[in-house]
């Protein structure tokens, strides 16, 4: 990237900050289990297929940032510890979290004979799955199911993606072919990924701890093609200087696109198709030119934005014992029938197992969802303040201090603070 480059170049991408907080909140309402006017809805149904929207977006915008910033041993190590710090505190102090209410739960069944759904240290959360969640290779082929914080999955194969992203920058090096060489080794990625998520994952693009970082690495090679393209036509003078009234009609056009294809192509094969869809979306908002980009640049939704990667690893917490637990407890103590089979819901389509929270008609359970979405926010915008920030601050100084001694100078590059 040269200087002059700059002028064009955002430092940081608004609409997409928005985009990461109304989906986080989307992934948070998805996995409460409370019966409500929105509860089955297609668009929460299909959740899964905005987990590859974070992963385009991380590929993509890890790539704006890092692309020209990882060519030497002392900048990999920088990286890796600057992503490392990045999701790690949070990640461990949830897990810790988890665990301290698998203990409180064999306290009160222990001294009281109250039980939960699941025994303590059963069933997603095992004594034998601790360590692997600390190391975050929980997700990458080791078990067959989801382990302690499930959101976490996410963390665990896209933090080994960064791993693979940098060494392919790094082998690179500052070789006259360095972007060919980055291309074809990112095609290679892609490919191999692809296929074998179409060739071996029995639900395609629907896939977590089984292929999850085959998907992970194929939807951030899409965020990286994503960036070249963003890159090509953001230098195009033509484009640039398109009025607000086309652009924001691209945008509503993509909108409208983008929620019907979640609608109709979820838990087919179709969604194989997502990280396409995704990365279209992706460009027409990154452009930041139409009335919907400014919306999206609100004050709240900024703030949503800068919350997301606290909503995602918080909400599934929230709404377990804080909404799940309390109903299961208060069902048995009092003989309330308000816990039911999702199965025996009026719902087209569901396909959740559990119980689901039902209370005497669907504005409370609309109550009981605006409270829990609200804890989350809340919540999450403490544990930014308080744990994201300087946790991650501190442990990425301490990964800089440890490379600083052989760390060579570097020329500016403007950086974007990304959640992926």
């Amino acid at each position: 990237m040269q200087p002059g480059d700059r002028s064009i170049q955002p430092n940081r991408f608004i609409a997409l900050d928005g985009w990461r907080g109304i989906i986080a909140c989307i992934i948070a309402l998805c996995h409460l289990n409370v019966y409500s006017h929105i509860y089955g809805a297609t668009i929460l149904q299909h959740a899964y297929i905005f987990v590859d929207f974070f992963f385009v977006l991380s590929g993509f915008v890890i790539t704006y940032s890092y692309i020209d910033r990882i060519t030497n041993a002392p900048q990999l190590a920088t990286f890796i510890g600057k992503r490392f710090s990045r999701i790690w505190p949070l990640h461990i102090i949830m897990l810790a979290a988890f665990i301290g209410c698998e203990i409180l739960k064999l306290f009160m069944l222990s001294k009281t004979g109250i039980s939960t759904e699941t025994a303590p240290f059963e069933g997603n959360n095992t004594l034998s799955s601790i360590i692997p969640n600390v190391f975050l290779i929980h997700s990458i082929g080791i078990f067959d199911n989801y382990t302690w914080n499930i959101p976490s999955w996410a963390l665990s194969v896209e933090f080994y993606t960064y791993i693979v992203f940098s060494i392919i920058a790094f082998l690179s090096g500052h070789t006259r072919v360095r972007e060919q060489a980055i291309m074809g080794m990112m095609i290679a990625t892609s490919a191999i990924s692809y296929f074998v998520i179409l060739r071996y994952s029995s639900r395609g693009i629907d896939t977590d701890v089984e292929y999850g970082i085959f998907r992970c690495l194929l939807d951030f090679s899409i965020g990286y093609f994503l960036y070249k393209i963003w890159k090509y036509a953001n230098h195009r003078t033509a484009f640039r200087d398109c009025g607000i009234l086309l652009f924001s009609t691209l945008e509503i056009c993509t909108l409208l696109i983008f929620f019907y294809y979640i609608h109709f192509a979820g838990n087919t094969p179709f969604a194989n198709l997502a990280p396409f869809v995704v990365a279209f979306t992706i460009f027409m908002f990154a452009i930041e030119r139409g009335a919907l980009s400014r919306i999206l640049g609100s004050a709240f939704l900024q703030r949503l934005g800068h919350y997301s990667f606290c909503i995602y690893i918080i909400h599934l917490f929230v709404a377990i014992n804080v909404i799940d637990r309390p109903a299961q407890i208060i069902a048995k103590v009092f003989s309330l029938d308000i816990l039911r089979p999702a199965s025996s819901l009026p719902i087209k389509g569901i396909s959740e197992t559990g119980n689901v929270i039902v209370l005497p008609n669907e504005w409370y359970g609309d109550f009981i969802t605006i409270f829990y979405i609200g804890i989350v926010i809340v919540l999450s915008g403490l544990a930014f303040k308080y744990i994201e920030i300087p946790f991650s601050r501190t442990l990425n100084g301490f990964f800089q201090k440890a490379s600083s001694a052989a760390k060579p100078v570097q020329r500016a590059v403007g950086a974007y603070s990304e959640n992926g």
